[in-house]
């Protein structure tokens, strides 16, 4: 039994960007497996913007314009964060704290709103935030879902 619920139909667009982007996503940190999580991106082409919790764009800045370097950074977090938090609770906290239900398709592209409001307990009682949004761009080569890009560290607003 997963730990997962995709709240999209099976087979529909949005199932698979969810489960690539929420399940595949979480694992691929928990394990700290990149490799695993490198193969979701497009070849060429990616974006990453960091909002630097900021509404502001200005303030905004183009972080990496290339995957593999993007991927050297996620795979220290995702040590790091190993090596303070058990898999078990890493995961549920991550679960817990991640919503995305908003997911625009149209044809072969799509723009996904991942929002994260939880928090991480470490072992030694210290709590991690998790209160941040990202935009991610995806687009459809080849029969599959790949991200082109993202906005990330975007401040996340109260409903």
């Amino acid at each position: 039994m997963t730990p997962y619920q995709n709240p999209f139909p099976l087979g529909s667009d949005q199932h698979a960007l969810w489960h690539l982007l929420v399940e595949v996503d979480i694992e691929s940190f928990v394990q700290a497996d990149w490799a695993r999580l490198r193969s979701a991106f497009v070849p060429t082409g990616f974006t990453a913007i960091d909002a630097k919790m900021s509404f502001n764009p200005d303030d905004w800045r183009l972080s990496f314009s290339r995957v593999d370097d993007y991927g050297t950074l996620w795979l220290e977090n995702a040590r790091a964060m190993g090596a303070q938090v058990t898999p078990g609770a890493l995961r549920q906290a991550f679960i817990d704290a991640t919503r995305m239900d908003d997911i625009e398709v149209q044809g072969d592209s799509a723009l996904l709103h991942k929002q994260l409001d939880g928090q991480i307990v470490t072992r030694s009682g210290t709590i991690i935030p998790l209160h941040w949004q990202t935009l991610y761009q995806c687009v459809r080569l080849d029969a599959e879902w790949k991200i082109a890009g993202f906005v990330g560290f975007l401040p996340l607003s109260a409903r």
